[in-house]
């Protein structure tokens, strides 16, 4: 019987080993599970943070594409705007252009009336000396005719 007892306290004493050593397994275990569950919390934490700042960066981008649509529609209208400048510069050079023709035209006239004028000038210039040559003819004449009288 005391073999037995010896062999049952040898039983409890390996048992008790046992036991320590699972529980110290069961505590590694533990301090295992809680480092992870910590590691899953902070990266839940950051999973939330991270969702934050996607949403946050969504929200900028969704500003970013308003701000470029407007730009994009400021553009094409000063774009119209512009191509309506040109469209009324083309008209008003070709105004201008029709203008100077204009006054190709009337400086011609004028240099051709000016020129006339000149002819006349002349002409006139001639017929009053031959007038005055006529009169002094006439005077002549006449004296000559009273003369003879």
């Amino acid at each position: 019987m005391e073999t037995e007892r010896t062999k049952l306290i040898n039983l409890i004493n390996d048992l008790k080993f046992e036991i320590k050593e699972l529980s110290n397994t069961l505590k590694i275990r533990e301090d295992t599970i809680n480092f992870q569950t910590k590691q899953i919390e902070d990266s839940n934490i950051n999973i939330n943070n991270m969702e934050n700042i996607i949403r946050d960066l969504e929200l900028k981008n969704s500003d970013f594409k308003n701000e470029i649509s407007d730009k994009v529609f400021i553009i094409q209208k000063e774009s119209r705007v512009r191509n309506d400048r040109e469209r009324e510069i083309e008209n008003i050079n070709k105004i201008l252009k029709d203008k100077d023709k204009e006054i190709q035209n009337f400086i011609n006239d004028i240099d051709f009336i000016k020129n006339e004028k000149n002819k006349l000038y002349e002409d006139n210039t001639r017929m009053f000396n031959e007038i005055d040559k006529l009169k002094k003819h006439i005077f002549t004449l006449t004296d000559q005719n009273q003369q003879v009288n």
